[in-house]
């Protein structure tokens, strides 16, 4: 079952997203994060929560920013701010499932791994990216943006961006975390960055590598290697526990 879903982040903010609810009451949800720039709708996204829904795991993904009036905007939030909202919107489902679990994207890692972790159960993280802080180092200043070339060129205001000097380093983002953690990096973009985080976290963990993938994991097959390597952790928890 489909629902819509709208989270109320504070008086005047609120978040939007899309809850797959199994018919069966199951205790386990899989919050899916997306990266920068990205959105819930996103292939990996959108077809992970089916994934995930259609072998047992109830499934939400949300947007950190989008077009209605009262969510949050691209170009006037930080890091700290989708940290929180994500803990907010934690707080919102762990009434109703005793176990959550985190699955980002990119720079989403950086949002859990900031998230409050105290009713979280695993994390996946899905291609983490460069530290926020290396994004600006080869950026183009035209005030009062800072643009980005992705291989397509995005502005941000320039608040937002330097927004990302204020995440702390990954050594003591990951040094506070002790909660199960997994990492799958793609071949072509990702392997040393996924192996740095791998070194830095601590155990329980496991990191694997998607071989001809690149960061999107848009090359035919995979997509859904990525998720049957993130159901492969997920049931082996499961057993673990």
């Amino acid at each position: 079952m489909q629902e819509n879903i709208t989270i109320e982040l504070n008086s005047k903010t609120k978040a939007y997203g899309v809850l797959l609810k199994l018919k069966n009451p199951a205790d386990r949800l899989i919050i899916l994060v997306h990266g920068f720039l990205s959105n819930q709708e996103h292939h990996l996204f959108y077809n992970a929560a089916k994934y995930f829904y259609q072998r047992g795991y109830n499934t939400f993904r949300y947007n950190l920013y989008g077009p209605q009036n009262d969510a949050r905007k691209a170009n006037s939030t930080n890091f700290a701010t989708f940290a929180s909202d994500l803990s907010k919107i934690i707080a919102w489902f762990e009434r109703h499932y005793s176990q959550i679990i985190l699955v980002s994207h990119s720079l989403g890692a950086f949002i859990i791994l900031l998230t409050k972790q105290r009713a979280i159960s695993s994390l996946v993280l899905w291609e983490p990216s460069l530290h926020p802080k290396e994004m600006l180092k080869n950026v183009k200043k035209d005030a009062p943006y800072y643009i980005f070339n992705l291989g397509y060129q995005v502005r941000i205001h320039r608040e937002a961006a330097t927004s990302m000097l204020d995440v702390p380093d990954l050594d003591n983002i990951l040094d506070k975390i002790n909660k199960p953690i997994a990492i799958i990096s793609a071949e072509k973009t990702g392997k040393k960055i996924g192996k740095y985080f791998y070194t830095l976290a601590s155990e329980p963990k496991k990191f694997s590598v998607i071989k001809g993938a690149g960061h999107n994991f848009d090359e035919e097959g995979t997509e859904l290697q990525l998720f049957k390597l993130t159901l492969k952790w997920l049931e082996d928890r499961k057993q673990s526990e």
